[in-house]
């Protein structure tokens, strides 16, 4: 195939465009063209340019055009949550709330304010400059320490010291969602969320293990953001744990749960607005 081009004396007489192109000019003589190659081509890059732009129906006609097929079934999983986050910050787009396209090159899912207050949402990612998850080990003396910080601790130090050329650091991976809200005061609102596609009770254990650890170890600008005040976890609505449907299985009531919430699948429709709420205090 590529013999075939080589060959070709038109297709070696294309150039690299220059940064500028195509120009409207260019665009028009194409869809003007008696070549249907050239004309479809017009129209694919004006859809192109109308999706970035952020027009509706063109984004509209790429989604239905658009097959979306996640590798496996835990991903799928991910993005149902992730869509329904996207569908309650859009719920409070309003006359107070207003969305915002979103920048390319960034992380953001979606993104909304209004005067005094902006909410974005990430997904699978640090959440924004000066985000991270790490705790204190490396930081408090030896004689503070319990017995499984010095654990880490020490297996953290004879693998940096063993590994010449690496550099190791105590982290706790990342949540699945995070939702931000920054005030026009510079206060800071979170809800961390974790995703487990199981209704194993060893794996929603570790779920709530994990969401926990999250609000513990989360850091603003290198400081913790919940500290002794707030039981490291935040006002309780801080951190979400979304799981399979549990079907035949008594569990507690949202109100009634402590230091994070969880919700089954069949649940988020219904309470994922309230939990949003309750965490940004909206």
């Amino acid at each position: 195939m590529r013999d075939i081009f080589e060959r070709n004396v038109h297709v070696s007489r294309i150039r690299d465009p220059s940064s500028y192109e195509p120009t409207e000019r260019m665009l028009e003589r194409a869809q003007a063209s008696r070549q249907p190659i050239y004309r479809e081509a017009s129209a694919l890059l004006r859809q192109y340019q109308s999706a970035v732009r952020g027009q509706h129906d063109a984004i509209e006609r790429l989604l239905k055009d658009t097959a979306i097929t996640p590798d496996d079934d835990d991903t799928l999983f991910e993005l149902f949550v992730l869509f329904r986050f996207v569908e309650t910050i859009e719920s409070f787009s309003d006359d107070e709330f207003r969305l915002k396209p979103i920048e390319r090159g960034t992380q953001k899912i979606a993104h909304l304010s209004n005067i005094t207050r902006e909410v974005t949402l990430y997904h699978d990612n640090s959440g924004g400059s000066g985000l991270s998850f790490r705790p204190n080990v490396p930081e408090k003396p030896d004689e503070e320490l319990t017995r499984t910080e010095f654990i880490n601790r020490a297996a953290l130090e004879v693998a940096n010291n063993y590994f010449k050329e690496q550099t190791f650091r105590t982290v706790t991976g990342r949540p699945d969602v995070i939702l931000l809200e920054v005030s026009t005061e510079n206060k800071r609102q979170y809800l961390i969320t974790e995703v487990k596609n199981s209704t194993q009770t060893e794996t929603i254990r570790r779920g709530i293990r994990e969401t926990i650890e999250y609000l513990a170890f989360m850091r603003q600008d290198e400081e913790f953001v919940f500290d002794e005040g707030t039981n490291y976890v935040g006002s309780g609505w801080n951190g979400l744990l979304v799981v399979q449907d549990l079907p035949g299985r008594e569990t507690t009531s949202l109100d009634q749960q402590q230091s994070i919430k969880i919700l089954q699948a069949k649940e988020v429709a219904s309470h994922l607005e309230d939990v949003v709420k309750a965490a940004l205090d909206i």
